[in-house]
């Protein structure tokens, strides 16, 4: 039951996740179920590609809600299917808008939640080795995270951030 909730959860998390992004890149250029999918995993560094049942149903809640809509409808010659061109409605536009907006709430929303999910984290740790320093590293991501949107100067912060993973990918090459 645990793992079917965690798999569900997981899901709805990616569906909401997909929905921003779809929006996000509809406001960029209008493009076809097929072109996002394809944009998806080059984003992901061929890491995921979203299947079409999973694309297309989130593509027909944007349109229902009318956060989308069709732009055009083109006839591919060799199979005999459609092309469908989505773009974003000015309600769409209106909705990433605030999105946007709140995400520095979202920051300090974040913050407000921490003992929760220091407690979902140490559930899904249970039984590894390596618990106690993958936790520390949880925590100190946190905190540098709720420290990177306070510092006002942000290229500072950038250029901080940037020499970190540096360093990291030095050690990871040297699988220190």
């Amino acid at each position: 039951m645990f793992r079917a909730s965690r798999k569900m959860f997981h899901e709805n998390l990616k569906v909401g996740i997909l929905s921003l992004y779809v929006l996000s890149s509809l406001k960029r250029k209008p493009k076809s179920g097929y072109e996002l999918i394809k944009e998806i995993k080059e984003k992901s560094g061929d890491g995921w590609e979203p299947s079409k049942g999973t694309i297309y149903p989130i593509l027909k809640r944007l349109k229902q809600d009318k956060l989308i809509q069709i732009k055009k409808a083109e006839k591919i010659k060799k199979n005999k299917r459609r092309k469908i061109i989505f773009q974003l409605t000015s309600n769409g536009k209106k909705m990433l808008t605030n999105v946007i907006r709140h995400g520095t709430n979202f920051e300090k929303k974040f913050g407000q939640f921490k003992s929760l999910f220091d407690s979902i984290f140490n559930e899904l740790l249970t039984g590894r080795k390596d618990r106690v320093e993958i936790k520390k590293i949880f925590d100190l991501s946190f905190e540098i995270r709720k420290k990177c949107f306070s510092i006002k100067n942000k290229e500072k912060v950038i250029n901080v951030l940037e020499n970190c993973l540096s360093k990291l990918d030095k050690l990871q090459k040297n699988k220190e």
